[in-house]
C-alpha cells in the first residue's frame, strides 16, 4: 500500500491531474468546543493548521482552493502569499463577510484563472485601485450579497474575463425601484455610472457588458432581463438560462427573438423554456453543437418536436 500511495502521489503531480485536483477546507470539520480568544474567534484551528501546512509543504505547481466558512479568514493570508504563483482557482463558500484584506490577498495570485463566491453574506470593499489579473477568465457568483459598487470593483480586476455567472444573487430588475437609487436613470440603454452601495441592479451588469470585450460564456440563471438587454457586440459561445421565474408570458417571444440572432452559440442550456418558442429559434443557430433543454410543452408539442429535431 505504501508503494501504491507513493506512486500515486508522484503521478498526481503531473499537470493533467493537478489542474483538476481541488484542495478544500470546511470549518464544520473543526471541533465545536474550540477555545475562543478575546476577539470572539477560535484561538486555534487544528484542522486548518494541518491544511495550511499540507499546502505550504506541497511540491505541486497548481492549486485549486476551496474555503468553506468564516473562521479561517484571518489565518489564510500566508497561503495566498506563499503560493501566489501556483494558485489557479479560488472558491469562497458560506463566508459571513468578504473584506478588502481577503480580496487583496486573493488578487496577489497573478496566475489566478477562476474566482467563485457562493453564499457570501456581505461583500464590503473600499474605493481603492487594485492590480489587474490578466489570466483571470472566469468569475461566478451564487447566493452572494453583492452591490453595484462591489461588482464593479471585482470586474475591474479581470480585464480579460471570458465567463461570468450569477445564481440567486437578488439582482434588482424593476425600473421604478432602480430609479430610487439612480434618479437620473430613464432608459436601460442610456449611458450612466451605476455605483450604489445599497443595491445590485441588472442595468449595472448590462452596463459592464457594454464594455466587456472577451465575454464568451454567460451563466445567467433566472436573470433573463440581462439576456434581453445584451449588447449587440457580444458574441456568445455558451449560454445558460433558467426561466422558472419568468414574470410575463409575452417575454418568451422576446427571448426567442433574441436567441435567434445569436448565431455564434455552440452550447445552449435552457431550463423551463416552452417547446414552441424553442422550435422557432433553434433552427437559426447554425453553429449550435449541444442543446440541453429542460422545457415544458405547449399545445402543439408534436409539431414543435419536429421543428426542433
Amino acid at each position: 500500500m505504501a508503494l501504491v500511495n507513493t506512486k500515486w502521489y508522484y503521478a498526481s503531480i503531473h499537470p493533467e491531474f493537478a489542474r483538476n485536483e481541488v484542495f478544500g477546507y470546511n470549518e464544520n470539520a473543526e471541533k465545536l468546543d474550540l477555545t475562543l480568544g478575546d476577539d470572539g474567534l477560535p484561538s486555534d484551528l487544528p484542522i486548518f493548521n494541518e491544511f495550511k501546512s499540507m499546502l505550504l509543504n506541497s511540491k505541486r505547481k497548481f492549486f485549486n482552493l476551496t474555503f468553506d466558512g468564516s473562521l479561517y479568514v484571518y489565518r489564510v493570508f500566508p497561503i495566498f502569499k506563499n503560493l501566489a504563483d501556483y494558485i489557479v482557482s479560488v472558491h469562497i463558500n458560506n463566508l459571513a463577510r468578504h473584506t478588502d484584506m481577503l480580496l487583496d490577498a486573493i488578487l496577489d495570485c497573478d496566475k489566478l484563472e477562476q474566482l467563485e463566491f457562493k453564499g457570501v453574506g456581505d461583500l464590503t470593499y473600499g474605493n481603492t485601485t487594485r492590480q489587474q489579473i490578466l489570466s483571470l477568465k472566469r468569475i461566478y457568483f451564487e447566493g452572494a450579497n453583492l452591490t453595484d459598487f462591489c461588482f464593479n470593483n471585482i470586474m475591474r480586476c479581470a480585464p480579460n474575463l471570458e465567463e461570468l455567472g450569477f445564481e440567486n444573487c437578488n439582482i434588482l430588475i424593476w425600473h421604478q425601484a432602480i430609479r430610487r437609487f439612480y434618479p437620473n436613470y430613464k432608459d436601460s440603454k442610456k449611458k450612466q455610472t451605476f455605483n450604489s452601495l445599497d443595491i445590485f441592479s441588472y442595468v449595472n451588469i448590462v452596463n459592464y457588458l457594454e464594455t466587456a470585450k472577451n465575454i464568451k460564456t454567460l451563466r445567467l440563471g433566472n436573470n433573463y432581463h440581462i439576456f434581453l438587454n445584451l449588447p449587440i457586440h457580444i458574441k456568445l459561445v455558451s449560454l445558460e438560462l433558467n426561466f422558472k421565474n419568468l414574470c410575463f408570458t409575452r417575454d418568451y417571444a422576446k427571448v426567442g427573438d433574441k436567441l435567434s440572432t445569436m448565431s455564434t452559440l455552440e452550447y445552449l442550456d435552457l431550463i423551463h423554456f416552452p417547446c414552441c418558442v424553442l422550435a422557432s429559434c433553434v433552427p437559426k443557430l447554425c453553429n449550435l453543437k449541444r442543446l440541453n433543454a429542460h422545457y415544458f410543452l405547449c399545445g402543439y408539442q408534436d409539431e414543435c418536436f419536429s421543428k426542433v429535431l
